[in-house]
């Protein structure tokens, strides 16, 4: 009786193999597949429809030879969707993600040339609901409520192993260009994590966190290790060059529509937060280690300031100088209230990041020496409780306050700004 029963699952499964193979239909029994392919070629009006067991959610497409800028997908009800190309993937000529409001049974194309050929990438999305823990807000001075892998990765494929760390010295801000008449944030993130995954081949989603259009932070790329930081883990997002940059994308499309005012809300609290932590200026520019021959890079930077690509949209690109001096002006006040080092809670330097004066508060009298980053004393003097010390000979860069008294010695690092 067993050997029989293996003998019929054998053959059911070689038979299965066969039939998905000859249809065009990718299938894994090793993990669970949210993906099916069908290859096409457009001799007219191209239509492809599933049985009820092909139902699906989202739709990738990829093109061979040319990538038709005019197509568009028509839905079961009649929607038209644009078909852009997908920026991120350097491999192929493919579409971004259209994510569908309902089950999909089949789709029809229009704007294509006879004689174009490709494959599409059917994507079935498992429901999921998001809890309302996870929407709330802080201080810019600290880490935002962000929601994590374990809690919107729930029923899919867990990510391939070998994630590694990299210092961040740029914060890279990207779109999905998604239509923006998707608002479910959460079947967003999972749908572009089954499309890096399976239809791109990536170990894992390529950004460190996602923005959803009503300000939901997703954590993205998994650490996978306990020494390694979320926004530190080595991403897959920027142009080839992912080392030393954190990749934050906000959903939608901002090419010729602004984000919703939330999610800018929620970027500048999470690059606020990172920068802080980090001591990073958002006003700085630096060479990218991968190009230290060519132009600075941005410390807070859009997509395109690294490579020829409209991401982040012209409308979201437009707002991040904006950014910068919103964010200055969060790490000014954060620098105010620093309690993060307890052997340092009565020291204040502020503003921080300046270009002007500093005011260096202290519970007595300290001497005060400011080094830069060769060890050099470019300034030095005592002050009392509220003094004020001039910089605007300074050139901007990055520098050290050594502060002391008769017991101690302190050092906090300065940025000054032009």
């Amino acid at each position: 009786m067993s050997l029989h029963f293996h003998r019929f699952h054998f053959f059911t499964k070689l038979f299965l193999c066969l039939f998905f193979i000859l249809s065009g239909v990718q299938i894994s029994f090793g993990q669970t597949s949210h993906v099916q392919t069908q290859e096409f070629k457009f001799t007219g009006n191209f239509y492809k429809i599933l049985d009820r067991s092909g139902d699906f959610d989202a739709l990738v497409l990829r093109f061979e030879g040319i990538f038709p800028e005019d197509a568009q997908v028509v839905d079961s009800h009649g929607n038209k969707y644009p078909v852009t190309r997908d920026e991120h993937q350097e491999s192929y000529l493919q579409s971004n993600l259209i994510l569908f409001p309902d089950h999909q049974t089949g789709f029809s194309m229009t704007g294509l040339r006879e004689g174009i050929k490709g494959k599409a990438y059917f994507i079935k999305v498992p429901e999921f609901t998001l809890p309302e823990s996870y929407k709330g807000r802080s201080s810019a001075c600290t880490e935002p409520t962000v929601v994590p892998q374990s809690v919107w990765r729930a029923g899919l494929n867990p990510p391939t192993p070998g994630r590694k760390a990299t210092p961040t010295r740029h914060c890279i801000v990207h779109h999905s260009a998604s239509s923006n008449a998707d608002t479910n944030s959460v079947k967003l993130v999972r749908a572009f994590y089954i499309q890096h995954t399976e239809v791109n081949g990536w170990d894992d989603i390529g950004y460190n966190y996602l923005i959803g259009h009503d300000g939901t932070i997703f954590a993205g790329r998994d650490p996978e290790k306990p020494g390694i930081e979320q926004d530190n883990v080595f991403g897959a997002h920027f142009c080839g060059k992912n080392s030393y940059t954190m990749g934050v994308c906000v959903i939608g499309n901002f090419q010729e529509e602004a984000p919703d005012p939330r999610a800018v809300d929620a970027l500048e609290h999470l690059l606020s937060w990172k920068m802080f932590k980090d001591r990073m200026n958002p006003l700085d520019s630096l060479h990218h280690p991968d190009t230290v021959s060519g132009p600075l890079l941005p410390v807070l930077a859009g997509h395109r300031n690294g490579c020829s690509t409209e991401c982040p949209g012209q409308f979201l690109f437009d707002m991040i100088p904006q950014l910068r001096i919103d964010i200055r002006d969060n790490l000014v006040e954060c620098n105010k209230m620093d309690v993060s080092r307890p052997d340092q809670p009565n020291i204040l330097i502020y503003p921080n990041p300046s270009g002007d004066e500093i005011t260096i508060t202290t519970p007595h009298l300290v001497d005060f020496a400011i080094l830069n980053i060769n060890g050099k004393i470019i300034k030095q003097g005592n002050s009392d409780q509220y003094r004020k010390v001039s910089i605007n000979s300074l050139p901007a860069g990055v520098y050290f306050v050594h502060i002391s008294d008769n017991r101690q010695r302190w050092i906090r690092k300065l940025i000054v700004s032009r």
